[in-house]
């Protein structure tokens, strides 16, 4: 078809039906487009989704090189941002803290050896940590009611005595944990709310919190750990400058 017949053509389209055709083609440009840009979405999801599915030991040495604050470090912080050590439960710490509770941003492992409490910096610092978690997976999977486990929080003298008891050797009146500053959570488990039923590898996931862990780090807000053998993430809210 030659131009001139291309003109004519359109001169000859009734004039009410050409919004229509715009308006036509308007929608397959935009479902062409939305479709390829959705595409490329998975096509990136299912990479990330098959490195962490066959994550080895490289990962774990990955995650090693990039959380290892030593407890030097962190302790530095510790001791600037939290409250004095606790004897015992009973006793009231010599800062502002706030207690602890199960919520949609993170879940309360059982603790044997530790009290739900921290300073608000640290406890600001956790809701942050599962609030990024929970957008990640959302906007990644499209999948909500799934958080972290908080495995561990501050230790009292007494609750150090019973964990040195149980056989933890690690245990010590030198650790953040005292300070009410420090909280270690799990990366290779992860809790369900009631009623979520869709799946999705640990791994998978473990990847999306190191990834706003290293965030967070990045900004200079918190000290991180990786713990291998305790399978956790060791972290200590950063004193500001």
């Amino acid at each position: 078809m030659t131009t001139q017949q291309r003109a004519k053509r359109r001169r000859h389209l009734n004039p009410k039906l050409r919004p229509y055709l715009y308006g036509f083609l308007i929608i397959m440009a935009a479902y062409i487009t939305h479709g390829v840009i959705k595409r490329q979405a998975v096509k990136e999801d299912l990479e990330m989704l098959h490195r962490a599915q066959t994550a080895t030991i490289h990962y774990q040495y990955k995650y090693s090189r990039m959380f290892r604050d030593l407890n030097d470090v962190q302790l530095e912080s510790a001791r600037k941002v939290g409250f004095e050590p606790l004897a015992t439960r009973d006793s009231k710490p010599s800062k502002r803290y706030k207690t602890l509770e199960s919520c949609e941003l993170y879940q309360l492992d059982p603790l044997k050896y530790s009290v739900p409490i921290l300073v608000p910096e640290a406890a600001e610092l956790l809701e942050d940590i599962g609030r990024g978690f929970a957008d990640s997976l959302d906007r990644r999977f499209g999948i909500r009611g799934v958080c972290p486990f908080v495995t561990s929080v501050t230790r009292t003298e007494e609750d150090v005595k019973k964990l040195r008891r149980s056989g933890n050797v690690n245990a010590s009146k030198n650790s953040c944990h005292v300070y009410g500053t420090t909280f270690d959570m799990a990366y290779n488990r992860f809790y369900k709310h009631t009623g979520v039923t869709a799946t999705i590898k640990s791994a998978m996931m473990k990847q999306m919190l190191a990834e706003v862990l290293k965030n967070l780090r990045d900004q200079g807000r918190c000290h991180v750990k990786y713990e291998y053998k305790q399978a956790c993430f060791h972290i200590t809210v950063a004193a500001q400058e």
